[in-house]
């Protein structure tokens, strides 16, 4: 995946896996003052995987809203 592909939705950096978004995480709390509680969520606008700062908004099951 191309990493300057940005979500057309959210503006955020498009991550092909959980993994590959968790891998990124780690490396910017190592070598930036980044936040420590990074978390990866699979967006519900473009299915890619993304970071975040902030605690789960209800986000679960592969980024489906709970309502």
């Amino acid at each position: 995946m191309d990493h300057d592909a940005k979500c057309p939705v959210t503006g955020k950096r498009k991550y092909e896996t959980e993994g590959e978004a968790l891998a990124t995480a780690a490396h910017q709390i190592a070598s930036n003052d980044a936040p420590k509680d990074l978390r990866a969520y699979r967006c519900p606008h473009c299915e890619s995987w993304h970071l975040t700062k902030n605690a789960n908004r209800g986000y679960a099951n592969g980024g489906r809203r709970k309502r």
